[in-house]
């Protein structure tokens, strides 16, 4: 087991999932892991077991969200006559992506732990048990 997460390897490939507790993201201070004008999404961001589906459901999410807090934006324009600035609002892009993280997090942490529990749960017992009510009618509202 590595510090973040565990490793699993063949001769092909190598696929790490990223443990997602608190304890490890609390480096990121509420984030998980985007800087400044880079955040990262789906999979790259917040990786889960294969057990019914959510990372590429969490991918659309994101898609969701991102696309949402940039609209939610107001577009500053700046006049600046440095050739080397394309007049994007550097400072504001950073905002929003910290906002799409932090208004993601939470949610991603709750569906992750319940991927993880549901994976290791495979292994104990012939069939999963389904999701709660209250759970599965959560996770299908949506964002």
């Amino acid at each position: 087991k590595e510090e973040e997460g565990e490793s699993f390897s063949n001769s092909a490939t190598r696929m790490k999932v990223v443990e997602f507790s608190n304890r490890a993201l609390s480096k990121y201070k509420g984030r998980w892991g985007g800087r400044g004008r880079v955040t990262l999404v789906g999979d790259a961001a917040h990786a889960m077991r294969p057990t019914d589906g959510q990372g590429g459901s969490q991918a659309f999410e994101d898609a969701c969200m991102l696309s949402r807090c940039f609209l939610a934006a107001k577009p500053t324009k700046k006049k600046n006559k440095n050739k080397n600035n394309d007049n994007n609002d550097n400072d504001g892009i950073a905002a929003i992506l910290e906002k799409f993280e932090r208004l993601r997090i939470d949610r991603v942490k709750k569906i992750h732990q319940n991927q993880e529990e549901r994976y290791h749960q495979s292994f104990k017992a012939a069939k999963r048990t389904p999701w709660d009510k209250d759970f599965k009618k959560w996770v299908l509202a949506g964002i």
